[in-house]
């Protein structure tokens, strides 16, 4: 009887040593491509082309880099970043923090986590996709340009990869909504 127990009791140990299906899920995503961002909003093919992030307000109590990617070149991207321009496909996101670092965020749900959202802005209502599979890196810190790179994945309609350059937007004479490229 001793031994039979024994086999038992080593089986269920086996099995309950296998990968965990969390941990699975946390890699699920597409591995990362050099390239320029890049991949399907909505189902439809997107390239990067301009990006802006946005210096948090002096006076914000939850400070945050408001970040709009988007398809289609802008004149003067600081005065057209924001969330609401017209692109019908883009991407749009915030890094947590009054002091932006270089480093790497995973997408997903909790405190140590943020979300990226695909914008889908062709269909009525607009469709938010928000990711929770995958990473956004920060690599480099300059006056006037953040770049970076990510894997932002909800589903094989809804994914983009690769690096970006974003020019760094400050509030212009403390207007936050005022916006030029940073000069200090």
């Amino acid at each position: 009887m001793i031994p039979r127990t024994l086999a038992l009791s080593l089986a269920l140990v086996f099995v309950g040593c296998g990968k965990d299906d969390e941990d699975e899920a946390k890699t699920a995503y597409p591995e990362f491509v050099e390239q320029v961002l890049s991949g399907k909003i909505g189902g439809k093919a997107w390239s990067f082309v301009a990006g802006a992030i946005a210096t948090p307000a002096a006076d914000d109590a939850s400070p945050s880099w408001d970040v709009t990617l988007v398809s289609t070149a802008k004149e003067n991207i600081c005065s057209e970043f924001l969330p609401s321009a017209p692109d019908k496909l883009k991407v749009i996101f915030g890094i947590d923090g009054a002091t932006l670092a270089v480093g790497k965020k995973d997408l997903g749900f909790g405190t140590d986590s943020q979300t990226i959202t695909l914008v889908d802005g062709n269909v009525e209502p607009t469709m938010n996709s928000i990711a929770v599979e995958g990473f956004v890196e920060v690599t480099a810190i300059a006056v006037d340009q953040v770049q970076a790179k990510m894997v932002a994945h909800v589903d094989d309609a809804d994914t983009v990869n690769g690096t970006f350059t974003m020019t760094k937007c400050c509030a212009k004479d403390g207007d936050k909504f005022n916006r030029e490229v940073c000069k200090e």
